[in-house]
């Protein structure tokens, strides 16, 4: 559940963002800030900075590893799960390499009306495509 929120909330901010359709997702300049507030009796806020860092080629595939980091200046780094992550054909994808499993984690084709399996057990629809100001873009 926790690997599917992760992904969910990586979806939720590229979504917000048209601009990242001309432009590479993973990149090794960019950052991501995500605000997570949660809890049941007493509400807290954390925020996950992530970004994509490395270079390694895999039978021609450029992939990045994504880091995470929770300090609130984004300082202290960390791998965030062993998935190597590549883009192809404006959809972002990761790989696991133990078991050569390759996983779609965002489709910017996507349009309303479409549907996408997350999972085994799991499929969303997309319901509609809003395009938000982003940076002082749309």
């Amino acid at each position: 559940m926790k690997k599917f929120l992760s992904y969910f909330l990586i979806a939720i901010c590229l979504s917000l963002s048209n601009q990242l359709v001309a432009q590479n997702f993973i990149s090794d300049n960019k950052v991501w800030s995500i605000v997570v507030i949660s809890g049941f009796e007493v509400e807290h806020t954390d925020t996950y900075h992530y970004k994509f860092s490395g270079d390694t080629i895999i039978n021609q595939t450029h992939f990045s590893k994504l880091y995470i980091s929770l300090d609130e200046n984004g300082e202290k780094w960390k791998l965030h799960y062993l998935y190597l992550w590549f883009e192809e054909n404006n959809r972002v994808y990761n790989y696991w390499k133990p078991t050569n499993e390759t996983t779609l984690v965002y489709d910017f084709n996507l349009e309303e009306g479409d549907s996408f399996q997350v999972s085994e057990f799991q499929t969303l629809y997309v319901d509609s495509v809003r395009y938000r100001e982003w940076g002082g873009k749309i």
